[in-house]
C-alpha cells in the first residue's frame, strides 16, 4: 500500500529595503500576530520577551532589530536584519526586512 499523499508545503517570503515603522505600527503587527498565530515569540539580536511592553522596559530605548515568530501558522517577520553579501568583492553587509510564510497560513 502506497502512503497518501500530501501536498509539499513551501516558505513563502517577501523581502523588502526601507521599513519605517513606529511603536504605533509595532504595536498593530503584534496584535495581528496574536490574533492569527497560536503562540508568539518577540525577540530582538539578544533577548526574547513575552510582550512587546517588556521588550521596551528592558531593552535598548530605539527598537534596532526586531523579530516576532507566529507558530500554528507558521510566520515570521525579520524587521532591520543584517546581511553579508559574498557575491561581491569584497564581501558587504546590507539591512533587508523579511516576511516569511511556512505554507501552513490558514490551517488552525
Amino acid at each position: 500500500m502506497w502512503p497518501a499523499m500530501e501536498p509539499i508545503r513551501h516558505t513563502l517570503t517577501a523581502r523588502f529595503k526601507n521599513i519605517r515603522m513606529y511603536r504605533e505600527d509595532l504595536d498593530q503587527l503584534v496584535a495581528g500576530f496574536h490574533n492569527t498565530c497560536a503562540t508568539v515569540t518577540i525577540s530582538d539580536n539578544d533577548n526574547r520577551y513575552d510582550s512587546l511592553e517588556e521588550m521596551r522596559q528592558k531593552g535598548q530605548p530605539k527598537i534596532r532589530a526586531f523579530d516576532i515568530r507566529g507558530e500554528n501558522p507558521g510566520v515570521h517577520f525579520l524587521f532591520n536584519q543584517t546581511g553579508v553579501a559574498q557575491s561581491s568583492y569584497p564581501p558587504f553587509q546590507y539591512v533587508f526586512n523579511e516576511l516569511r510564510n511556512r505554507g501552513d497560513f490558514g490551517r488552525r
